[in-house]
Formats: structure tokens, sequence, C-alpha cells
């Protein structure tokens, strides 16, 4: 079902507690790979995993390593499991060396992921295409996962009035709370009516998340 929906790769997390003793993984690996699907395995780089590198191989499959990271949601568990986190990334300590010792055998398409990539470009990714999905018809997405528009604050009730007057289209502004959200370009072009009627208007660039950070606001 997977692969008539237009799946085209496939990837399994064996559970820690199987890595010893992964049961049917080459088989369910060369059954997805008949399919035509590019099968592989994704695990963290936290104990060696010699049965798992075998199904691998076995397979002719991938495998995709990993750097254990520390999170908000996971941070208490790994501390009690003995992991301390790096001084300048995420990245738990001892795991990156654990890839290297025993993650890259010759023969094995193998991929190592440390957290600094994920960090750098992984999040980055995420907030793309998470602000494509939640953009407003007047949202700017942009290059680096955020959304630009603009805000009118103060009179609302005159500023829909001023809207309506100057035919901005309904699909281009937005009630949020008590400001008014707006396309930024419009919202350039009415700037200067909009403060002549004591409206507070600016440019906001924000992360598209419910109450994300807001990385840069430009008066106008």
């Amino acid at each position: 079902m997977l692969k008539e929906a237009g799946l085209d790769e496939i990837r399994f997390h064996p559970p820690y507690s199987q890595w010893q003793s992964p049961k049917g993984l080459r088989d369910v690996l060369l059954e997805a790979k008949s399919l035509g699907l590019e099968s592989g395995v994704e695990i963290p780089a936290i104990a060696p995993a010699p049965e798992i590198i075998k199904a691998v191989r076995d397979a002719d499959a991938f495998i995709n390593i990993n750097e254990l990271e520390f999170s908000d949601t996971n941070a208490e568990e790994l501390k009690s499991l003995g992991f301390k986190p790096e001084e300048i990334h995420c990245g738990a300590i001892g795991s990156e060396k654990i890839a290297r010792e025993h993650f890259m055998p010759d023969g094995v398409k193998i991929h190592y992921c440390p957290s600094r990539f994920k960090d750098a470009v992984q999040l980055r990714e995420r907030l793309k295409r998470r602000g494509k999905r939640v953009a407003r018809p007047f949202d700017i997405p942009t290059d680096d996962g955020t959304l630009i528009y603009g805000t009118i604050c103060g009179d609302i009730e005159n500023a829909f009035k001023a809207l309506k007057s100057f035919g901005v289209p309904e699909e281009m502004y937005s009630l949020k709370g008590d400001k008014i959200d707006i396309s930024a370009p419009i919202l350039e072009d009415i700037s200067k009516k909009l403060k002549s009627i004591g409206c507070i208007v600016s440019i906001i660039e924000q992360y598209p998340l419910e109450g994300g950070l807001v990385v840069e606001r430009i008066p106008l």
C-alpha cells in the first residue's frame, strides 16, 4: 500500500532491546527491496550493533547512524543512562566515537548524521516545510524557514475601515488577537495612510510555530 501510494524509501527502526537478535530484519529489508523500495535501518549510535550490520549487509540495504542527541524531552533519561552532552552542541559525549569504531565496516552503505548537521540543516528544512504548510495567503516563506508578514496595531476598528476603503482584498489580511496581520508589501504601500489615523505598523519575521520566536520586527 505504501509503494502504491508513492513511497520510494523506507527506514526501519529496531528497538534497542532487539539489536542483539534482530529477528526478521533481513527478511523485511529484502521484502521492501523486492517491491522496488530503497530500504534501510536507522538507529542512534549508543552501542555496537553487529547483528544489525550483518542484516543490512546481507540484504544489501543501507544504514543511517544518528549521533545521540540531547533534547528537552530526553535529557533526564539520557543522564540517568550515564550520557553527558557535548559543550558546544547537543550531541552526547562518546556517541560519535561509537559510530566511528563500530559502524564503519567496509561493504556497507552507511551514512552518519551528527547532531551538528541536524541542528544546522535538518531543523531549517523542517521549518521550511512547516512554513509552506501553515502559511496564510499573505505570508511570505523565506529560505531560512521563517514567515514574513505585516502587523497593524492601535485603532483596529478604524484600521478595518481603512483597509476596505483602500480596496485591500480580504484574503490579504486577518484579525489576530488585538492586531491585524496583513501582507507585508501591501502594508508598506499603505503604511503612511494607516499611521495618519493613529495605527502602529510593522513588518514581522517569525518562526512558523504557534507563538514562534519573532526573528525581526521592523517599524514602518
